[in-house]
């Protein structure tokens, strides 16, 4: 009878942990991921804007040389990784620069941009303003995502 409980026991553990490592890698590997193509045009470069979405209030956006991104962005250690919570960003090219209107990025480890990125940080105001009325596009200032 030891026997069979501890059978029973085993079998509902491994199953259970099967079950939560399924979970947490559906979770990772599924939502929505969107990626924007940018180039450069006074080096060629090409940086690519990742946004990737699991769920309600559960997304980052990256900024990177590619378009690949880690597991739930913890292991970027090549890209510009927003540390706080945003649904969108504001950006523009400007005399070879890449300006990024948030500056809640956390810089890349290994950096091999050619091209400068430079964060421009926005009040309250600044921020709905460019919002209203789509400010921004009259502006000369794009929105990712659209």
């Amino acid at each position: 009878m030891l026997k069979f409980i501890t059978k029973t026991l085993v079998i509902i553990l491994i199953a259970g942990i099967v079950t939560v490592l399924g979970v947490f890698v559906f979770i990772v590997y599924s939502g929505e991921k969107e990626v924007i193509e940018l180039t450069n045009d006074f080096n060629g470069e090409k940086i690519f804007v990742i946004k990737k979405s699991w769920g309600i209030n559960d997304s980052k956006i990256a900024i990177g040389l590619d378009e690949n991104v880690g597991i739930a962005y913890y292991n970027c250690k090549d890209k510009y990784v927003l540390t706080t919570g945003s649904d969108f960003i504001f950006y523009r090219f400007e005399g070879g620069k890449l300006l990024i209107y948030n500056d809640n990025f956390k810089q890349p480890e290994l950096n091999k941009f050619k091209t400068k990125i430079e964060f421009i940080s926005l009040s309250n105001p600044e921020f709905y303003n460019l919002l209203n009325n789509m400010n921004y596009k009259k502006q000369g200032i794009l929105k990712f995502p659209e």
